[in-house]
């Protein structure tokens, strides 16, 4: 019989019992799998997204993994099934076959060729889904609850290399508690086992210091009872040893913990009163991973550059065109369209914070970038601690963004970490592969305010020589829009996909209900920009028609002689050309108030100037991206001044 210290370091635990069924610890080469049928019980389902290298090329890809456990408890293993020909509905499906708790009798068994320092489970090694033969039983109780991870804390000082694992300890303290800038909860703790370092004589127990993430104040709460008391799974934890100096940390999406159970927890509880108290003899293994939070920046009171989407897109420029030597840079744009995101569409991290990409349109080109939880609230009208907000107005379809917005576009130089060197501190959200990532960290709702024409006219030589795209958000007036049938209009004769106007309403709109929503027609619509017409003809009325669900038929209705900003999506031939020049399909508008009404006119012609301007052939400036005129305010321009 195992003696009490023996269970609480694992040392007798972890030896293969000698019986005549193989045992998954045997099970070390191909030709052991295929020789070899064990039953082996699913007790972690996972969908991870991983990257692998291709030339130089980070590819991003994903796979089903999960955890097998056989019936000796010390004795657990990966299965995993990787993405085949791009068809993430298969690998779906191969997911839901393998349900936590299902039993299965493993026969003909392949191993995958992973390298083992990226197993974190007992066995290192993992067992081929789609290959290996697998037949579903009746569930079992003769598996173990939990597994038990043979590595103990003393054993991580054996480390010379990054090594995943697992451990079986107990939190004694918890060393320190902070938050992220992100908002979630971190603390430092300090766990131990029982086990000590066989190498020397001490009377010290190995202890591990550790931080961990929680993604809000009651999960963190929920975890303290557990301090001092009750044995914890720490589940695929990251080991490596630089310079001599052992650190572990957990892996982002990867790592878990849960409650232990079973004889070595049982007898680990036991002893926990004796490892963690206040005279207990510690000594730490390895050194913790320093953690400094980022300073909360103030993005809306620093300088910005004034820019254009063409200038700052993501895809398209590179770190040098944007950056110069810097590895930030702060960009400012004014007077964007930011499209709503739909309801299908990510909102938020795995850690539980908002953060999206949505299409920002002005006029020069369309660009999609990310944006952070605050920008995201600050679009929708909402205060910092109204996340749940956010996604119920989604989900209800009653979320709204201002016409036009002025945001602040904060792009960074952030090469690819490798795998390896992934930490703790890598809680924080990546954009992509791409060597730039922008982020629109603040938001604020466009007012009728006065352009520079001075400002303005410094960026334009910026686009002489660049072609100019069809998706872009062109400010014209009305009688310069024209069908067609290859784009969605023609805006000086030039393709577009959206055009931003200012449009006045001479009569009250019209709605008709139908199977999922309203289409709402206005009649004799025209152009508020051009001056009050003395009588409506054909020539300066238009028709516009919006459809739209029950829970925005508001937001598309409009009172006689009523003036709003609108973005429209299509022009085509009127459906009555005694009456219209043509039919507006509106994506979407803003009322005006009345008091606003001269200095919308004034902004809207000024814009109209812009797009003119930009699609004319300007002279060329000999400034970059960063060397334009700076802002003191989201909503102003720079002047020469």
């Amino acid at each position: 019989m195992a003696t009490k210290a023996e269970l609480t370091t694992g040392s007798a635990s972890a030896a293969t019992e000698h019986t005549e069924e193989p045992q998954l610890a045997e099970l070390v080469t191909q030709e052991a799998g295929l020789s070899t049928e064990i039953e082996l019980k699913v007790i972690r389902n996972d969908l991870v997204h991983y990257k692998y290298t291709v030339k130089a090329n980070q590819v991003p890809t994903q796979k089903v993994q999960i955890v097998l456990q056989s019936k000796q408890a010390e004795q657990y293993c990966l299965g995993v099934a990787k993405l085949q020909k791009k068809d993430e509905t298969e690998l779906k499906k191969v997911r839901e076959r393998w349900q936590i708790g299902s039993t299965w009798r493993f026969k003909a068994i392949t191993l995958l060729n992973d390298k083992p320092a990226y197993i974190h489970t007992s066995c290192r090694i993992a067992i081929d889904l789609r290959k290996s033969q697998a037949q579903a039983l009746l569930q079992s109780t003769s598996f173990p609850q939990t597994p038990v991870p043979t590595v103990t804390i003393a054993d991580v000082l054996q480390l010379t290399q990054m090594q995943r694992f697992d451990l079986m300890a107990i939190v004694a303290k918890v060393l320190d508690e902070r938050k992220s800038g992100a908002g979630m909860n971190i603390a430092d703790v300090r766990l131990v086992d029982g086990s000590k370092d066989n190498d020397s004589n001490t009377t010290e127990y190995a202890s591990l210091p550790l931080t961990l993430f929680f993604k809000d104040a009651a999960e963190l709460a929920s975890f303290k009872q557990y301090v001092g008391k009750t044995p914890l799974l720490f589940m695929c934890l990251t080991g490596s040893s630089k310079d001599g100096k052992v650190s572990v940390v957990t892996l982002k999406d990867q790592s878990w913990r849960q409650e232990a159970v079973g004889p070595k927890a049982v007898v680990m509880a036991e002893e926990a009163a004796r490892m963690c108290g206040d005279d207990a003899a510690l000594r730490d293994v390895a050194a913790l991973q320093t953690f400094t939070a980022a300073a909360a920046v103030d993005y809306s009171s620093a300088m910005a550059t004034l820019t254009a989407c063409h200038l700052v897109d993501p895809m398209c420029a590179t770190p040098a065109s944007l950056l110069g030597d810097a590895t930030e840079h702060l960009y400012q744009l004014n007077h964007v369209y930011v499209t709503l995101p739909t309801k299908e569409a990510s909102i938020k991290t795995k850690d539980d914070r908002l953060f999206t990409r949505l299409d920002v349109w002005d006029t020069t080109k369309k660009i999609t970038v990310a944006f952070r939880s605050k920008a995201m609230l600050q679009l929708a009208s909402l205060q910092n601690d109204q996340d749940k907000e956010y996604e119920q107005l989604l989900a209800t379809d009653e979320l709204r963004h201002p016409l036009l917005v002025s945001l602040r576009l904060l792009l960074q130089s952030k090469p690819e970490k490798p795998e390896q060197e992934a930490t703790a501190t890598e809680h924080s959200q990546t954009q992509s592969d791409n060597k730039l990532s922008a982020v629109v960290v603040e938001v604020e709702p466009c007012t009728f305010t006065d352009i520079p024409d001075d400002s303005v006219d410094a960026i334009h030589g910026l686009f002489a020589g660049s072609a100019q795209t069809s998706e872009r958000l062109a400010a014209v007036p009305l009688d310069k829009l024209r069908p067609s049938p290859f784009y969605n209009m023609l805006a000086d004769g030039k393709p577009v996909e959206k055009a931003l106007t200012l449009l006045r309403f001479t009569q009250r709109s019209n709605g008709k209900q139908h199977a999922h929503g309203f289409r709402i027609i206005t009649e004799r619509t025209q152009d508020a920009t051009a001056g009050a017409a003395t009588e409506l003809t054909k020539e300066n009325c238009y028709a516009t028609v919006a459809l739209c669900t029950v829970e925005k038929v508001t937001d598309f209705s409009a009172a006689k002689d009523a003036t709003v900003m609108a973005v429209i999506s299509k022009v085509v031939a009127p459906s009555k050309p005694l009456q219209h020049t043509a039919d507006l399909y509106i994506e979407a508008m803003e009322p005006v108030k009345k008091d606003d009404i001269a200095s919308s006119m004034g902004m809207m012609r000024k814009l109209q100037q812009i797009s003119k301007v930009q699609s004319a052939d300007p002279d060329t400036s000999c400034e970059i991206a960063w060397q334009q005129r700076k802002c003191r305010r989201l909503l102003r321009y720079p002047t020469i001044s």
